[in-house]
């Protein structure tokens, strides 16, 4: 069976206030496991999972077409070409 972590490992990992988790918890923003009141726990692979989820990439598509429609795209090819 896969380890499950304490709030206080939690809290530690994350490195933010128990009663930070606490209220992602009663929001139901992250998962959790009630084993009974006042008793919770985080499966790991759920935790990366969801950390995964809330992850931003950048978005270097768009800011190469802004680029483009500013005229900065191609400013290497102009200076090599003029």
């Amino acid at each position: 069976m896969e380890k499950l972590l304490t709030i206080e490992e939690l809290s530690e990992i994350l490195g933010v206030k128990k009663a930070t988790l606490y209220s992602w918890t009663s929001k139901k923003r992250i998962p959790y496991i009630k084993l009974s009141e006042g008793i919770l726990r985080f499966r790991e692979s759920e935790i990366q999972e969801w950390i995964l989820k809330k992850s931003v990439l950048p978005d270097v598509q768009s800011r190469t077409l802004k680029h483009i429609k500013e005229g900065k795209g191609n400013q290497y090819h102009k200076e090599k070409t003029t």
